[in-house]
């Protein structure tokens, strides 16, 4: 028994598996995936800092009338120590992100 082969229409017919990415392209591939990890985190730890800090100075200003607290005093060092972590992240989050454009390996 023979089997006919249908006429060829220039299809070349179903594609092959995606060829896999290797060497210093996967390698990089996988820097500027950290790095954006990196630089997100980062970034994110710096808007909770900030979160804090915003609450603590509302509740300094404002108490909460609901429930009759009177303003509390606010701790200047912790909030200054918030906002030099929270400084730190941001400047981490921009060399990162700075790292991904450049293509120069992180610190």
């Amino acid at each position: 028994m023979t089997t006919a082969k249908a006429a060829s229409n220039g299809d070349t017919g179903p594609a092959g598996p995606p060829e896999r990415i290797s060497g210093v392209t996967r390698v990089r591939d996988a820097q500027v995936y950290h790095l954006a990890s990196l630089a997100h985190d980062a970034a994110f730890e710096a808007e909770r800092l900030c979160n804090d800090i915003y609450r603590a100075a509302s509740d300094a200003r404002f108490g909460d009338p609901r429930s009759g607290n009177e303003p509390a005093p606010l701790d200047h060092q912790a909030m200054t120590a918030k906002a030099e972590e929270a400084v730190l992240c941001l400047v981490t989050a921009v060399l990162y992100l700075t790292d991904l454009f450049t293509g120069d390996p992180p610190v």
